[in-house]
């Protein structure tokens, strides 16, 4: 017999009755969060609506329809700088992993100076733009594929 259980037997009915109690009170707590959250919600919604500010809901019902729109939509959903993303790497062999700027020249023969020099420091950099995101988008393939965005054609 678990400690748990021999805990509730005869000697503790007292003991299982607080703790019945607080288990009562916590949900309790928890419906009312729930009831507050969803107040906060709607007035949130409320306020953004008066701003013109795009919701999940009003950004369904105003898709873009041309691929510039499209890429547009995304780079303002992923903030920071407009001149670079970053792109996912991972060794096989040593399990590390991390992000590196997605360049248009990594590892062409010379011109990109890896692993001499890191791609932030490098003075070759070809960041790539809108169509690389538009590729990236079409590819289908997720985030986290390595290669996602090197693929012509895609």
């Amino acid at each position: 017999m678990s400690r748990a259980a021999s805990r509730f037997g005869g000697e503790a009915v007292g003991e299982r009755e607080t703790i019945l109690g607080e288990i009562a009170r916590q949900r309790a707590a928890l419906e009312r969060l729930d009831r507050e959250r969803e107040q906060a919600r709607e007035c949130l919604r409320a306020l953004e609506t008066s701003l013109g500010v795009a919701t999940a809901s009003t950004v369904a019902a105003t898709s873009p329809t041309t691929s510039a729109k499209k890429v547009a939509l995304f780079r303002s959903l992923f903030r920071g700088r407009a001149d670079v993303y970053p792109r996912y790497w991972e060794n096989p062999r040593t399990g590390r992993r991390g992000y590196a700027p997605a360049c248009a020249n990594e590892w062409v023969r010379g011109v990109c100076e890896k692993p001499r020099a890191k791609c932030g420091e490098c003075p070759n950099q070809a960041f790539v733009g809108d169509q690389a995101v538009l590729d990236h988008l079409r590819s289908g393939c997720g985030h986290r594929h390595p290669r996602c965005l090197r693929r012509p054609g895609r």
